[in-house]
């Protein structure tokens, strides 16, 4: 059977009546010292919800298909439900999945610390860190896990399995997952299976073997960054923007609609599972609102060893700095030159009064992605923001469909990053080349 909830006319949309009696309004978290009815004192914590949470959590289906644009809270309200589950639900088993572990510690794990911590429940769980568990007082489980470990993952059984960016998964992935679905239930409660992604590829096997077959029991949650009231007004516009750049990235970053994978900029590049031996130069795109992206390279002639040291947006120049001096070593801040967004003359200054070798970067745009073209890039697996802006990093058309020169300003920070460092650092080889060539 198939539902799907789109996000046309929001204002009279109407959400399906609830099957198991909790109510569907504000939720509210009741903190005790144990398992079991709450003391009269005890503390009530109000939780910030979004219409996303709320169609997850009314839904009965064995699959949950979260199709959404950038920032429609998808993620965030899936982490919200199964923390809501692990804590409720006695026994619980759920199982959390990125493609790779390496993403996995970059995306999911730090999002479901975030909520544990701002919920004050990081107290009343059990970590296990080497293995990457979490218990709960009534026995519940959270395993983090990646399909790099595939072996694992077959000899187990599961409640609840999350794959997020589950158009970076295979559809044989999807169905190997979906038979690991086989943990005893807890009353009317329905093992099940969660899919969250951007739409980028229509022709991904989320569209084609499942949504289009409907031969699966699933429901389709469509969002978009306007059922999201937390959003600052500054990225609402960064979003709305897309519109008079690019129609399919405002299809599939702005309504949460299915996209194609069309003038894509970059081809070559391949995922590693290790950095490239090579010099050693960084690439620094500033950003406060936007992600500031910190990106190490190293260079090996035209092959280039790729990978992500910061992604973090609300970083002022000072937490900049401290992150970067406990990323870098001594000889690295000596040794190695960061090139940096020239635009941001007082943060560079900034940032060699502190010891780092900031250089401005070129940032002619054509020419630095038409040297970047010629390189092989290797970018680890753990890079995840960088191999998802690669993804659909492409050129923008105007109204009549022609294609332009210049990319889609949205999701390339960390690109923007690698495009400084290796244009600049080849300009300044080409000088110092011409200048011991004048003095032979």
């Amino acid at each position: 059977m198939q539902q799907q909830f789109p996000i046309e006319n929001i204002d009279i949309f109407i959400p399906p009546k609830r099957k198991r009696g909790r109510p569907a309004g504000r939720k509210k978290v009741k903190i005790t010292g144990k398992v079991g009815r709450p003391r009269k004192d005890a503390k009530v914590l109000p939780i910030n919800t979004t219409f996303v949470f709320h169609l997850n959590r009314s839904c009965d289906s064995q699959i949950l298909i979260n199709r959404g644009g950038s920032r429609s809270s998808k993620s965030y309200s899936i982490a919200q439900l199964l923390i809501e589950y692990f804590f409720t639900i006695p026994k619980i088993k759920i199982l959390m999945l990125r493609k790779t572990q390496p993403a996995l510690r970059t995306s999911i794990k730090p999002l479901v610390y975030e909520i544990l911590n701002l919920y004050n429940l990081r107290s009343k769980i059990t970590e296990v860190k080497q293995d990457m568990n979490l218990w709960s007082p009534v026995k519940g489980l959270i395993h983090f896990g990646g399909l790099d470990d595939p072996e694992k993952i077959k000899s187990s059984d599961w409640s609840i399995i999350w794959c997020e960016e589950s158009n970076e998964f295979t559809y044989e992935d999807f169905i190997n997952l979906k038979l690991r679905l086989s943990t005893p239930t807890y009353r009317d409660f329905r093992n099940k299976m969660i899919l969250s992604f951007n739409p980028v590829d229509e022709f991904c096997f989320i569209k084609t073997k499942i949504i289009d077959n409907k031969s699966e029991d699933f429901t389709e949650i469509v969002s978009n960054y306007k059922l999201n009231p937390f959003l600052s007004a500054d990225y609402v516009k960064t979003i709305e923007s897309l519109e008079f750049q690019d129609a399919n990235y405002f299809r599939i970053f702005a309504q949460g609609e299915w996209g194609k994978l069309e003038n894509v900029i970059y081809n070559n590049w391949e995922i590693v599972s290790y950095l490239l031996e090579g010099e050693k130069i960084f690439g620094l795109d500033f950003g406060f609102v936007n992600p500031t992206a910190f990106v190490q390279l190293n260079v090996d002639g035209l092959e280039v060893g790729i990978q992500q040291k910061i992604y973090q947006s609300g970083l002022t120049n000072q937490d900049l700095i401290r992150e970067l001096h406990s990323i870098m070593t001594k000889e690295e801040k000596e040794q190695c030159p960061i090139y940096a967004d020239s635009a941001e003359p007082q943060r560079i200054e900034e940032l060699n009064r502190e010891g780092f070798w900031v250089i401005p970067a070129n940032k002619s745009v054509k020419d630095g992605i038409d040297y970047v073209k010629r390189c092989r890039l290797r970018i680890t697996n753990d890079s995840d923001n960088i191999i998802k802006e690669i993804r659909g990093y492409s050129r923008k058309t105007d109204k009549n469909g022609r294609v332009l020169e210049e990319p889609v300003k949205f999701n390339d920070h960390g690109l923007d990053g690698v495009r400084y460092a290796l244009y600049t650092h080849a300009l300044s080889n080409i000088e110092r080349s011409d200048v011991s060539i004048g003095f032979m």
